[in-house]
């Protein structure tokens, strides 16, 4: 390796030298008057340029600049240019800096809105043709605490607010500016992390996080409207639809919208719907609240979770608020972490094990685990259970406690009160760059659970050619007596064992499965020598009964609605079964329920009847 060269020396050693005062004067005088003359020359030449800079300005500007106004002309200009529905982006800067507009994709009329945000968390938001005071701009600092400045007023989202501090975010809640400052936060975490980081996020972040604070007391119905307006597809994020999955946590059991690291709010002065559960805005009330929190001997105890079973599924296991794949890393069940198959499946009875005629589909998570996001979703649901899920309380349970943490007092304290702080927690406890990975469904993942759910979409549909009816089975009683051959037998012989028999004689049998909903027989016996095929179709004739389907039962059957009032017809009808005619026997199967409600009891129980009345039948030849 080449040896550096030693420095010499600014000021080498001269040998001292001895002159005159004289001498020295002659020379030093001159010096100084020069060095006068220099210093005046270059002062005016400075001034020269000073001026005309300051002129420039003045005509460029009209006044004097602020340490923002290079932000404030990128937006001047973004207004200025015709903007695209949806969101638009500017290059971003070498130094960080972002900027773009929002205009309302199926609102063309609505202004755009202009947007900025440094690299160190400043962000400005600026509706177009609105004057300078109507910007409203945001600080996030790196300690997670934040400011909102709007209408003169500087909101710091800690504790109740002041009777201006309210009146200033109420008039930001009914200006233009909400739609656009709400959604475009929602829109750029799906850019990707090359567009901004999660600082500058987390800033464009803070007045929807503000406004869901103070003016919004059903925060799940406004997360979903806001859902259902978002390209990044929020509410089915578990099929990654976008190029860049969103790092904002936000989904029905998590409705205030977070970047892991930053919530700069506190759990007082939130607004929040009263026990009713009707939606009116009313001051969250923290003394009352933390009065009835108060529990120690739930103190530090860890949430309990879902317990794993690597052998076998978890079949449709739902964490509160409609939670999904509890202890799988990432947002519910997203396909970054757990592989998605769907099957359809026949619903089997229970009781039986057969087939009862109707068709479901599944669909089936293999999803990956670790002990710490298994840790983070029961400490999740438990803030979910100990507090309504879309109130604020919740959301400082599960995003809080960062400006707590470093106070180990207050951390008790707010620990008491039932605050578990799920994500700083986490962060703490975990590496950071891992917990930043299992917030999208990645990072290191041991084991794996398999979940299933019904899809409630698809939901139960009829399909005996998928799922067919088992075969009836023969009746195992003794023939039944009868003194001569051509001699019927009465009706209630034919009622299966399981069905209480409400009215027996000797030509009408009648009973009740069930009450509510109800569920009951009638078998009647016909007159000797009925014309039979007369009487099938007569079936078509009666005004208080709808064929919907002619069946295979009998000598003749149908799959019926009627109405149970005879002075009304079956266009509004009460309720659904088979009638089926079988020899000399009438048998009517019947429900008092929508149709096609207990579907695998009518059919199953018809078969049943015509069963025993083919073997009395057989037994009579």
């Amino acid at each position: 390796m080449a040896q550096p060269t030693p420095v010499q020396s600014e000021y080498p050693h001269q040998p001292r030298q001895t002159h005159s005062k004289k001498k020295i004067l002659l020379i030093t005088i001159p010096i100084v008057i020069l060095g006068i003359i220099l210093c005046t020359c270059c002062a005016a030449i400075g001034a020269y340029y000073l001026m005309e800079d300051e002129i420039n300005d003045w005509f460029q500007s009209g006044n004097e600049k602020t340490k923002f106004q290079e932000e404030d002309e990128n937006t001047a200009t973004l207004l200025n240019t015709g903007v695209q529905p949806g969101l638009s982006l500017n290059p971003r800067g070498a130094d960080g800096f972002v900027s773009g507009s929002y205009q309302p994709p199926d609102e063309p009329d609505e202004k755009s809105v202009a947007f900025t945000v440094t690299d160190d968390g400043y962000a400005t938001f600026r509706l177009a043709g609105a004057p300078d005071l109507e910007i409203l701009e945001v600080n996030l600092g790196e300690e997670n605490d934040a400011s909102l400045t709007w209408s003169g007023k500087t909101l710091d989202g800690m504790g109740e607010l002041t009777e201006s501090e309210s009146a200033a975010l109420a008039n930001l809640r009914d200006s233009d500016l909400l739609q656009a400052v709400s959604l475009i936060p929602l829109e750029m975490a799906c850019q990707g992390e090359d567009t901004l980081d999660a600082h500058q996020l987390a800033a464009l972040l803070v007045p929807l996080q503000m406004h869901f604070k103070y003016n919004v007391d059903n925060r799940q119905a406004e997360a979903l409207s806001l859902m259902a307006l978002s390209e990044c597809k929020y509410i089915h994020r578990e099929e990654n639809q976008t190029k860049f999955s969103s790092p904002i946590l936000f989904s029905p059991s998590n409705p205030v919208p977070v970047v892991l690291g930053y919530f700069p709010f506190d759990a007082e002065g939130a607004v929040e719907s009263p026990a009713t559960g009707e939606s009116s805005s009313v001051l969250y009330c923290s003394t009352s609240h933390r009065d009835q929190k108060i529990d120690l001997s739930s103190f530090y105890r860890p949430p309990a979770g879902v317990v794993m079973d690597e052998t076998k599924p978890i079949v449709d296991e739902w964490g509160p608020c409609e939670a999904m794949c509890r202890g799988a890393c990432g947002p519910d069940c997203t396909t970054n972490n757990c592989k998605k198959e769907t099957e359809l499946r026949c619903e089997i009875d229970e009781e039986t094990g057969d087939n009862t005629g109707m068709i479901y589909q599944v669909n089936r998570y293999d999803c990956g685990l670790h002990p710490a996001c298994i840790k983070h979703d029961a400490c999740y649901d438990k803030c979910n259970t100990d507090f309504p899920c879309d109130s604020w309380a919740a959301a400082y349970c599960r995003h809080g406690g960062y400006h707590v943490l470093a106070n180990p007092i207050q951390a008790q304290l707010e620990y008491i009160y039932g605050y578990l702080f799920c994500d700083a927690t986490t962060l703490s406890e975990e590496d950071g760059l891992d917990v930043i990975r299992w917030v999208d469904g990645y990072g290191p993942q041991p084991t794996r659970q398999v979940f299933e759910y019904a899809d409630r979409e698809y939901g139960t549909r009829h399909d005996t050619e998928k799922c067919p009816l088992p075969e009836p089975k023969k009746p195992q009683k003794d023939p039944p007596q009868v003194s001569e051959p051509d001699q019927p037998i009465r009706p209630c012989d034919f009622m299966p064992e399981s069905i209480p028999i409400t009215q027996n004689d000797e030509t009408q049998c009648s009973g009740e499965y069930s009450q509510e909903p109800f569920m009951g027989v009638t078998i009647s016996l016909l007159e000797k020598g009925t014309n039979i095929e007369k009487l099938c179709g007569s079936v078509y004739e009666d005004k208080f009964t709808l064929i919907k389907n002619e069946l295979t039962l009998g000598d003749c059957s149908y799959e019926n609605l009627f109405h149970h009032w005879e002075y009304v017809d079956a266009t509004n009808y009460t309720g659904w079964g088979i009638k089926m005619i079988l020899d000399r026997y009438w048998v009517e199967v019947y429900t008092f329920d929508t149709y096609p409600n207990n579907e695998y009891w009518i059919h199953s129980t018809t078969k049943q009847i015509e069963e025993k009345i083919r073997f009395y039948m057989e037994f009579k030849e």
